[in-house]
């Protein structure tokens, strides 16, 4: 879903969610704006999901998306990197909100 889109970052770098401030604002933005937010649950979330759990995620597949196996792998690489730079992630969501 992000290869190929223009001007896509990943959301762990400063500045790459600011279109959700700008252009269109998140569903949840107005809501969430100037809030102090604890995102314990949700990083913990993200911790769960080890390289073991993504290979389970992979294995569940049915054969007949074989065809889409480099786009599943690719998915899975990236709800990894995601996993594996959570701290600066959630760090850029709260700078967008504020």
């Amino acid at each position: 879903m992000i290869e190929g889109v223009i001007d896509w970052r990943p959301p762990w770098e400063v500045g790459a969610l600011e279109t959700l401030r700008r252009s269109s604002p998140h569903l949840f933005s107005a809501q969430l704006r100037g809030k102090a937010l604890n995102f314990d649950r949700l990083a913990g979330a993200w911790a769960a999901i080890t390289d073991a759990r993504l290979a389970v995620y992979r294995g569940a597949l049915p054969g007949e998306w074989n065809e889409a196996g480099e786009t599943a792998d690719k998915a899975l690489k990236h709800v990894a990197a995601v996993r594996d730079n959570l701290a600066m992630a959630l760090q850029e969501i709260e700078r967008v909100i504020r």
